[in-house]
């Protein structure tokens, strides 16, 4: 199970590190959990919790986490309304130790103290490992239960389980790069162990005193022990536990860390280009400006309107001593 944590680590550490996208909070609350003391109330809170994170943002809508989370759950039958639980008498304690990555999706585009979105919902799903080591109360002294094989096991259950995080929550940007969130979570174990109870009763003839007593309390109070073996113990079932918590984090960021480098450089390359061509066009446009001397046509032909007419009339005193051969006369 070490090397898992281990495998854990790596896995987000070895994405591309830059301290600005990073984000630190921490978070307290309650922790609770759905199994055989409990398999209708999904929020009912039996202790607390609370847990930390460091978390990797790529941009304002994704991001994944290093998420660590400690939490206490119980049971008990005694308190229970129904009738077949009181009878059981059952009892269990354990607190959970758990480490997760995991993926975090917001709904808007939410970046702390750069970005204009100052509130977002958020969902998440991810992979982590818990923790877990059910112990009950008999006769003034509290017994770890997994190792009296309560239910007749060969050998001890895992003290570890593999588990699936899926939740929701609300994230608020209050001031500056500070986030309050609010966010309940759940976690599918593996294991119908968090409480010490899944199967049948056992036979436990042949094991020792403390074993049977802590397999089949409920004749504890009327004398009548109903755990016959091979009768129903448990629901059969996986468990499942969550964690509901207020937090407060802090996010390393500035506006240019959201946007890739190679994003900068394109857009740097394609505005360049409009303004030296921009430039270019205007510089030929200037020169092209003369065109409108187009005018020295007109004046040609002004000129040519303008140019002495020749006198046709052959009496006329200007034509005098000119040979009337040589005068034009306009036909």
């Amino acid at each position: 199970m070490t090397k898992f944590y281990f495998f854990l680590v790596f896995i987000l550490f070895t994405t591309q590190l830059k301290a600005q996208t990073w984000e630190l909070g921490g978070g307290i609350g309650g922790s609770g959990y759905i199994g055989d003391f409990n398999e209708h109330n999904v929020v009912q809170i039996s202790g607390v919790s609370l847990g930390g994170y460091v978390k990797r943002n790529y941009n304002g809508f994704f991001s994944t986490k290093l998420n660590y989370n400690y939490g206490v759950i119980t049971g008990n039958d005694s308190t229970s309304s129904d009738q077949q639980l009181r009878n059981r008498n059952l009892s269990f304690i354990t607190s959970l130790v758990e480490l997760s990555v995991i993926n975090e999706f917001n709904f808007f585009d939410y970046i702390p103290q750069v970005g204009k979105t100052k509130f977002t919902p958020f969902i998440y799903l991810g992979f982590g490992a818990v923790k877990y080591n059910p112990k009950a109360d008999y006769n003034g002294y509290r017994y770890g239960l997994r190792e009296y094989k309560t239910e007749g096991e060969a050998t001890p259950y895992s003290k570890f389980a593999f588990s699936i995080p899926y939740g929701a929550g609300v994230k608020y940007n209050f001031s500056g790069a500070f986030t309050l969130s609010a966010d309940i979570g759940y976690r599918y174990a593996f294991t119908g162990y968090l409480d010490d109870v899944k199967g049948t009763y056992p036979n436990l003839s042949a094991s020792p005193v403390i074993n049977k007593a802590l397999s089949d309390r409920s004749g504890e109070h009327t004398g009548t022990y109903l755990g016959t073996a091979g009768s129903q113990r448990g629901n059969g079932g996986n468990d499942t536990y969550f964690f509901a918590q207020v937090g407060i984090s802090y996010t390393f960021n500035t506006e240019s860390c959201f946007i890739p480098n190679y994003e900068r450089i394109k857009s740097d390359k394609v505005e360049k280009p409009k303004k030296e061509k921009k430039k270019k066009e205007d510089k030929k446009q200037k020169p092209a400006a003369p065109k409108k001397e187009a005018k020295p046509k007109k004046s040609k032909s002004k000129n040519k309107d303008l140019t002495p007419a020749v006198n046709t009339n052959p009496n006329s005193d200007n034509n005098k001593g000119i040979p009337k051969d040589t005068i034009r006369t306009g036909n």
